[in-house]
């Protein structure tokens, strides 16, 4: 019965960091468009962690056994990281760096274009999650 109260847990707090970026996604994008400046970029930094917990929610086995003391740091940490980095960046930071990057320049289409596109920016956020708790557990067997 403990398990099932655990994986019950897990999805309910997954759904609702689901619904959560969802939200602030629909009001980021409420007239149809992605919308760029000051005001927005708190709300893309908020999607962006909560991406981040997202991925760590995937990984709560490990979470779990680190917050029990099996922590041991390993290489992954340094993906993890420049992911988390990348991930943080505002998107009108690009923008106003680079204007509207496309792939008809090949190395900044190829480096920055993915950037401008929140639902790269969420993937990234949760890919870094998820390493971040790899990085920080020797493996589960």
């Amino acid at each position: 019965m403990g398990k099932v109260i655990q994986y019950v847990i897990v999805v309910i707090l997954g759904l609702t960091i689901i619904n959560a970026i969802s939200a602030i996604n629909d009001v980021v994008t409420s007239n149809g468009s992605i919308m760029l400046g000051q005001d927005t970029d708190w709300n893309y930094f908020y999607m962006t962690l909560l991406s981040i917990l997202l991925g760590v929610l995937i990984e709560w086995k490990r979470l779990l056994k680190i917050i029990t003391g099996n922590l041991k740091l390993n290489w992954l940490i340094v993906p993890s990281v420049i992911l988390l980095i990348i991930s943080l960046i505002p998107m009108s930071l690009i923008v106003e760096q680079l204007g509207f990057v496309s792939y008809h320049n090949f190395l900044q289409g190829i480096l920055f274009a993915p950037l401008q596109d929140i639902n790269t920016i969420l993937i990234l956020g949760i890919l870094s999650g998820i390493l971040l708790i790899r990085s920080l557990i020797k493996d589960i067997e």
